[in-house]
């Protein structure tokens, strides 16, 4: 065994790791023989070479296992790197062929045999392909891949991650974004027969990125994502009350002519839902938890969670050029609990958006919901299609696919009234509407809301992000306890109610420094018939005394026979103050003795 052991030390590394091995198996069998008859010394140098062998087999074979596992990766990142070009490949012949063919058809030819010239395609074509390609990467990161994405980032020459997200922001501030990306695809169609299917698609005359209204022109390769907040002001109280979690809360007054602001999921499983009476909510759902509405809780909690995610944006460098703030976060807020984010300059913009809802949830405690396409309105409906905590990509092709069966309410924009016009005509589902002759629709329902029915139907409607929202108008509302005649002697509270609104429409707009020229006056009578009468000022104004006047002429003029039910008054039509001063000055400046007029004194 010695002389065994001899050789091996002098053999090649591998071939003594084999010996031992053997020499250490044989060495166990002998050992135990040894001990049976009373040798334990020679036991124990036979144990302790064998050990030491299996360490060194031990080590020999992770060696081999590390060689094997670095071999396994570069043959899958290889893989994986073929499938990604195969997939591309295959979805641009794809796309191609569609559109070659339809071109030839529109000329009267037969598509040439040989390679296919490259022809453009539809902006919602773009948008799929390039959510395609994003998805592999997305779902890289989101397995933790990120290591092997970036050999193979390496492998093709790319440039290092940081590197990249610089040049592609360079490259797109020197061709202009998306709207360099339109001026590329109308150069393209000027130099290029069109085809119906690239540039007469319905609602959309002409190519892409042409002149048209907001809702014609759609832009090339966007990525729109609408954020909407889950149960936003039942989950606000129960971030101060934990112990209302899981248990059905409704938000609203708890008179007898008080409406459902909101509910929380449980609340809704028994059919509790938005602007319900109070009684029939209470009635569906006895075991109700009746929370009074809190909008200074309500306006904190929004503010933290959307000044958390423009922060987001501004370090992902989806950013928006104002001529007056400078670069501004490519985020419109709709609502107080709902807003649409601009993607498309984000690097792995899904992987992105699933880490700022993590970081909102666990910042702020608020779940939000998200829809990603390529415009607004199928975003919007996507955001509700899985809630809670919702997260649904489509393109426009798997919208249409899967919203076909959908009744027409789910499209912001169409209400009850609308919707059971529609239905009479047979239109029930979208599907039903994407049938509908246009000409009928619009001696129907007019031209403007008829046509804009018929791009519904084939979700082309959309219109550009405004990352500054502008604000319409301030409102105040009231409801009574019980009907107030007008002409009683009871009839002093409503008088007594416009004023007070007035007064606090006023104080509203000056606290964010707005102006305005409209005030309009709201009355529902005690059979919900609901009118509004306005009044259009000479000029802007905040001035409490006089928006009260005009709130209470509207009154007098319009005051109806029946009992109402609510009343409110509406400040609109602003201009901003600081925004005015700031355009005087400078016309002050432009014109040197020129005079500061006040904004009071316009015509």
């Amino acid at each position: 065994m010695q002389v065994a052991l001899a050789q091996g030390a002098v053999a090649d590394r591998e071939h003594a790791h084999r010996l031992a091995l053997a020499d250490a198996r044989a060495g166990r069998d002998h050992a135990r023989d040894v001990d049976l008859d009373g040798r334990g010394a020679a036991v124990e140098a036979v144990g302790g070479r064998a050990r030491r062998v299996e360490r060194l087999d031990a080590r020999v074979v992770g060696e081999h296992r590390e060689l094997a596992v670095a071999r396994r990766r570069r043959q899958l990142d290889l893989l994986r790197e073929r499938r990604v070009e195969a997939a591309g490949e295959r979805r641009r012949r794809r796309v191609g062929d569609g559109c070659e063919r339809e071109r030839h058809r529109v000329r009267g030819a037969q598509p040439a045999a040989g390679p296919r010239r490259r022809v453009h395609v539809r902006h919602d074509d773009r948008a799929r392909l390039l959510a395609g390609l994003l998805g592999r990467a997305d779902r890289a990161v989101l397995r933790g891949d990120g290591r092997d994405r970036a050999r193979l980032d390496a492998r093709r020459g790319r440039p290092d991650a940081d590197r990249g997200r610089r040049g592609g922001r360079q490259e797109r501030q020197r061709s202009g974004g998306a709207e360099g990306g339109q001026d590329e695809l109308a150069r393209r169609h000027a130099r290029e027969p069109t085809c119906d299917s690239c540039c007469a698609t319905p609602g959309r005359p002409g190519p892409p990125g042409t002149a048209g209204s907001l809702d014609d022109a759609v832009p090339v390769r966007r990525v729109i994502a609408h954020l909407d907040a889950d149960a936003f002001y039942a989950t606000c109280h129960e971030l101060l009350d934990p112990s209302l979690k899981g248990r059905p809360v409704v938000v609203g007054g708890s008179g007898p002519r008080s409406i459902v602001t909101t509910a929380s999921y449980p609340a809704r499983r028994f059919g509790v839902g938005s602007a319900m009476p109070m009684s029939r909510a209470l009635r569906l759902c006895p075991d109700a938890v009746v929370i009074p509405p809190d909008r200074e809780l309500y306006t904190r909690t929004s503010r933290a969670v959307w000044d958390l995610v423009r922060r987001r944006l501004l370090d992902a460098g989806a950013v928006y050029d104002s001529e007056e703030d400078g670069p501004i976060a490519h985020l419109e807020q709709a609502g107080i609990d709902e807003a649409y984010a601009e993607l498309v300059q984000v690097d792995r913009p899904l992987a992105f958006l699933r880490a700022v809802i993590a970081e909102v949830r666990e910042t702020t405690g608020i779940q939000l919901s998200a829809g990603v396409s390529p415009s607004r309105l199928i975003s919007k409906i996507s955001s509700d299609l899985e809630k809670p905590a919702a997260f649904v990509v489509l393109s426009r092709e798997q919208a249409l696919e899967r919203l076909a069966d959908r009744e027409l309410r789910i499209v912001p924009g169409i209400g009850p009234k609308a919707a059971e016009t529609l239905a009479a005509q047979g239109f029930v589902t979208l599907a039903d509407l994407a049938r509908a002759d246009p000409d009928a629709l619009v001696a129907t329902f007019g031209e403007s809301r008829g046509r804009w029915l018929a791009r519904v139907a084939d979700l082309t409607v959309d219109v550009p992000l405004q990352p500054v929202r502008q604000r319409k108008s301030i409102s105040s509302e009231h409801t009574f306890p019980q009907d107030v005649p007008p002409d009683s002697d009871e009839s002093a509270p409503l008088r007594d109610q416009v004023e007070k609104m007035a007064v606090e429409v006023a104080q509203a707009a000056r606290r964010r420094a707005f102006r305005g020229r409209n005030v309009a006056v709201k009355i529902r009578t005690g059979d919900w018939h609901t009118f509004t009468r306005a009044t259009t000022l000479p000029d802007y104004t905040d001035d409490p005394a006089r928006i009260t006047a005009e709130a209470l002429a509207l009154w007098e003029q319009h005051r109806p026979d029946d009992p109402v039910r609510l009343l409110g008054v509406r400040l609109g039509a602003f201009e901003h103050v600081e925004q005015r001063e700031r355009e005087l000055a400078g016309a002050q400046d432009a014109g040197g003795s020129a005079q500061l007029q006040l904004p009071l004194d316009e015509a």
